[in-house]
Order: C-alpha cells, then structure tokens, then sequence
C-alpha cells in the first residue's frame, strides 16, 4: 500500500489537480492495482492518495510510467511539502479507513518528505 499526502501551493492548485488528474485516469489500467482512493480539502491546500497493489513490482512499475514519472517532475514546482509512506497490509486488512491509512503517515511538517 502507499499513502501520499502532498501540501498544495495555493497558487498552483489548479496546475497541481491538471496534473494529477491525468496520472488518476491511468490507474485503472495499470497492471496489478488492486484498488485507490483519492481525498482532497475543497477550499483547502491538502490532498492524499491511497494505493493498494498486489506486489512491489507493480507498484513501481506504476511509479516509473511516463504519466507518474512526467507528474513527479512537477511536483517540487506545486507543492510546499509531499510525503509518501509505504507499508505491507494483509489481504484481511484491505477495508482499511482513511483515519487508519493517515496515522501511518509521518506527522506534517517533521522533516519526513
């Protein structure tokens, strides 16, 4: 599973949503993905993402695609802070929550990115 929490640049909100919007319309079809859920501040500046893949290989076969790559490129560009976290659940513990999925995340602001 991977849990990322990017801190937006007001400013480049709407760059950052083009963005990730066009890495979000490839997760359907990308092999071994076995489900994501996206959630966002509407008036806000924060944004995370959740990705369960069946192994490591295809999670960073996602993370090395052009449309991931070219995003990552950006990013440093749109955000003022990005962490991402990366752990192993057990099949039984799939229906994981948000409120689960965030407290595996390092505290905002610790120096973890």
């Amino acid at each position: 599973m991977v849990v990322t929490r990017a801190n937006i640049k007001p400013e480049r909100r709407s760059t950052f949503d083009q963005v990730a919007s066009r890495v979000v319309k490839t997760l359907p079809n990308q092999p071994g993905l076995i489900t994501y859920s996206l959630r966002r501040e509407i008036f806000g500046t924060q944004e995370w993402t959740m990705t369960v893949w069946r192994s490591a290989q295809a999670r960073d076969a996602f993370g090395g695609s052009s449309a991931h790559r070219d995003a990552m490129k950006l990013t440093s560009t749109l955000v003022n802070e990005f962490t991402v976290q990366r752990f192993v659940i057990r099949r039984d513990e799939l229906a994981l929550s948000w409120t689960d999925a965030l407290a595996r995340l390092p505290v905002a602001g610790a120096g973890n990115e």
